[in-house]
């Protein structure tokens, strides 16, 4: 079974204005989030900074040094990127990424998004920080307003996360303007899109495929999270709701360890960029598994991945594989060949790129195996979008 990342808050009781000007330092807060498309984002346990108001409304400058440093950010736009960014902050293995939340609603940029990530408001003069609605025109005239504060953001980096809600106007609109500017300037920018949900309404589905569209045309990767998918899955709704956001905040744990690892069999940042430049729609899986069945639970949830997202690694062209395991003594050879025979046998056909690397981590348990995905480049990726519409279609029809 995969285990999913849970993460605990403490949550403070309020306390009178007088007891607050007592307490000037606090120890800790908690945010409870949640997205505009019904699914919230666990409570997250985060130490405040001391930061000014100033910094709050633009960006927070928390992670200024890191941010010159970093190869790797993660940007969230709009409300439901924020929220999925702030997530995937709180967890552990994080280090080498620089995280970034970028909106046009100030109520939401100032009160949800924990510090230790880097706050943008953008079309302030635009929207007065009250937010774009419906309209992602006004997304991307508010991405346009701070252009340059943007591509500051972008500077220096190699690999980027756009992530952002489709259905709405900041997601839509802002992130096709961002991917843009980091196309400009060389940089790879990989999206983790979260499609509305049929029943969000006509409006809300013809934003998120026009959307769609138009950012499959600027990003080197996209992977799509189905709403009406995450509906269908058995579970709590907290389960439900760490596998939404287990598949963006796994998507940056692979590439943040891929290109921060040395691996026996190495891949490196150069590998990384022939996969992913330009490689369309993407998967990536990332899988742990411990005990004597462990390769056989790792296979069967890679051919399970399909259930939340809108495609499995089937017909992918474009493939990195990485095997992780404790020590040399703590894996055998033929669990190696078996993981990678699986795999192939998942794909359907011999891929054009196909790059596997082992390595050895000694802060993994003993009796655990971990394996990496980067699936990309499908032979079939011209019908994305007519399966998209096919999707909205199908749910019309067992919706009435």
């Amino acid at each position: 079974m995969k285990d999913y990342p849970y993460i605990y808050a403490r949550r403070h009781t309020l306390r009178t204005n007088k007891e607050m000007r007592k307490t000037k330092q606090a120890s800790s807060d908690s945010f409870v989030t949640s997205n505009y498309y019904g699914s919230m984002i666990s409570d997250v346990k985060i130490k405040k900074k001391k930061s000014t108001k100033s910094d709050k409304e633009e960006n927070s400058g928390d992670n200024s040094s890191k941010n010159t440093q970093s190869k790797i950010a993660c940007i969230g736009v709009g409300g439901c990127g924020s929220n999925i960014v702030s997530y995937i902050h709180a967890l552990e293995n994080t280090n080498d990424v620089v995280f970034h939340a970028i909106n046009t609603d100030k109520r939401h940029l100032m009160t949800k998004v924990p510090d230790g990530i880097n706050r943008l408001l953008i079309g302030k003069k635009l929207t007065h920080g009250l937010g774009t609605g419906d309209d992602p025109e006004k997304g991307k005239e508010a991405a346009e307003e701070n252009k340059e504060d943007i591509k500051r953001i972008l500077e220096g980096k190699e690999i980027i996360y756009l992530i952002a809600g489709l259905g709405k106007g900041t997601g839509g609109g802002a992130s096709i303007e961002i991917a843009k500017m980091a196309s400009e300037m060389g940089i790879i920018a990989l999206g983790i899109f979260v499609c509305a949900a049929f029943d969000e309404g006509k409006l809300a589905q013809k934003n998120a495929l026009t959307s769609l569209e138009e950012l499959q045309g600027v990003v080197d990767t996209n992977t799509i999270i189905l709403n009406d998918k995450l509906q269908k899955l058995d579970g709590t709704f907290e389960e439900v709701e760490q596998k939404q956001t287990s598949i963006p905040a796994n998507s940056v744990l692979i590439m943040s360890e891929i290109i921060n690892t040395v691996f026996e069999r190495n891949i490196d940042l150069s590998d990384a960029r022939r996969a992913l430049g330009r490689g369309g729609r993407s998967v990536m899986i990332r899988e742990e598994a411990k005990g004597i069945n462990r390769v056989d639970d790792i296979l069967s949830n890679i051919q399970q991945n399909s259930n939340i997202t809108e495609r499995s690694i089937r017909n992918a062209k474009s493939i990195l594989v990485c095997i992780v395991a404790h020590s040399k003594s703590r894996v055998d050879n033929q669990e190696l060949k078996k993981i990678k025979d699986g795999i192939k046998r998942c794909l359907g056909r011999v891929p054009k790129i196909y790059l596997p690397g082992v390595n050895f981590d000694e802060t993994l348990h003993k009796e655990a195996i971990r394996v990496l995905i980067v699936a990309t480049s499908f032979a079939d990726d011209n019908d994305s979008l007519a399966q998209l519409k096919q999707s909205y279609k199908e749910e019309q029809e067992e919706y009435f």
